[in-house]
């Protein structure tokens, strides 16, 4: 999320049309100073990275989270280790994300959310090979997005070719089924879609370890009931391009 920041600050002075040595306009000069002098408030940053087969072969009950999000800014996902401990507790911890900035060309946000999750879907395929987990390893996929959602749960032929495109792409890493509902508040991703400061990022347990009850036994917030998600996106595909 920190150098998602300077990835925006980049698109915003490439926009400019500068030349490599013009001065930059004051607003662009002070977020990049600010965005430098935030560096030293990383260096004593410590992450646990201790991710082995040696970690989870007795539980096997090891589970990925992987959360997606996209804002006018940008779009991106963070996936989620939970193992279950000796004491009955829940190991949560972050493994990988990815942010990307949004395209100059104009997108809709629900079709930003949906890059987001094709992102997600992607991420989550790489992280369990990297980590030589099983196909069968649960794997769970959350969003805000009930648009997205709605276009994940239905077939692709449904919907007009960008969006079939990329659900696709999705339902063939993914199963529909494993696709739910997260609230923006719960969403981790959202920290990688606009950008933080490092103040923010060093102290903020939803980054690193998930929503809280994700360490919880149940693993799922709890549902308060869903409003239809393919009915909800009708609107913006039918005047989408």
């Amino acid at each position: 999320p920190f150098v998602m920041t300077a990835k925006c600050i980049f698109q915003d002075l490439w926009q400019l049309g500068l030349q490599w040595d013009d001065p930059l306009p004051p607003d662009g000069s002070e977020a990049f100073s600010r965005w430098l002098k935030e560096l030293d408030q990383l260096k004593d940053l410590r992450i646990p990275r201790c991710y082995s087969e040696r970690a989870w072969k007795d539980s096997g009950a090891v589970e990925l989270h992987a959360f997606s999000d996209a804002s006018p800014k940008g779009y991106g996902t963070a996936i989620y280790l939970r193992v279950p401990l000796s004491d009955g507790s829940f190991g949560v911890s972050l493994v990988m994300a990815k942010g990307r900035v949004a395209p100059l060309k104009q997108v809709t946000l629900p079709r930003l959310e949906l890059l987001g999750c094709l992102v997600a879907a992607r991420l989550l395929v790489f992280v369990r090979e990297a980590l030589r987990l099983s196909d069968a390893t649960p794997c769970f996929c959350w969003s805000d997005s009930m648009i997205a959602l709605g276009w994940i749960r239905a077939r692709p032929q449904r919907w007009k070719q960008f969006v079939a495109n990329r659900v696709t792409e999705i339902q063939s890493l993914t199963s529909p089924s494993n696709w739910s509902h997260v609230s923006s508040a719960d969403n981790p991703a959202d920290l990688t879609t606009r950008g933080v400061s490092a103040e923010e990022l060093v102290s903020s347990r939803l980054w690193w370890s998930g929503p809280s009850w994700l360490s919880e036994p149940a693993g799922s917030p709890a549902v308060a009931g869903e409003s239809d998600p393919v009915e909800t996106e009708s609107a913006e595909t039918a005047t989408s391009v």
